[in-house]
């Protein structure tokens, strides 16, 4: 999910969607201080595997 993430918010800027712009800024920090990032991670799991199944 999260490379999928990235991969998406990256292809945004590539496209000029300036609405993405503040999303791409924060991953681009989070890729930056590794370390820091990883309960974010953990966090963003989590609420995916926590998703209902459709």
């Amino acid at each position: 999910m999260i490379n999928a993430q990235d991969q998406h918010l990256k292809q945004a800027e590539k496209d000029g969607d300036v609405a993405h712009q503040p999303a791409r800024g924060e991953m681009k920090k989070r890729w930056r201080h590794p370390k820091k990032s990883l309960g974010w991670y953990r966090d963003m799991r989590q609420a995916f595997a926590d998703l209902p199944e459709e």
